[in-house]
């Protein structure tokens, strides 16, 4: 007689689930910081990374971390790049097609 599984039992899961996605949000950080938007990307893959540290793909939660920081990282300095630059950035009027100064210049 073949035996089954108990399924009154269930196993639970570890957080396999969670190391992967760490680890796939951390490559999503890294190639997204570019614009800022690695930022978002980052937070969550160190949230869940953290929460794959007791899974059996250990590793790939500790590489998501490490994706994921540093993602983080490199968007907020892009931002801090971008918010000075925009600050200190003198704005001024294009010429006018004719040559003249704009009508609500004081000449």
């Amino acid at each position: 007689m073949e035996t089954y599984p108990d399924l009154s039992n269930p196993q639970r899961r570890n957080g396999d689930g969670y190391a992967i996605l760490s680890f796939v949000l951390g490559l999503g950080a890294i190639s997204t910081s570019i614009c800022g938007i690695g930022a978002v990307f980052g937070v969550l893959g160190l949230l869940l990374g953290f929460s794959g540290l007791q899974s059996r793909y250990r590793g790939l939660g500790i590489v998501g971390l490490i994706l994921s920081l540093s993602g983080l990282l490199f968007s907020l300095g892009m931002i801090a790049i971008i918010v000075v630059v925009q600050a200190t950035t003198e704005r001024e009027m294009p010429p006018h097609p004719n040559g003249t100064k704009a009508p609500f210049v004081d000449q």
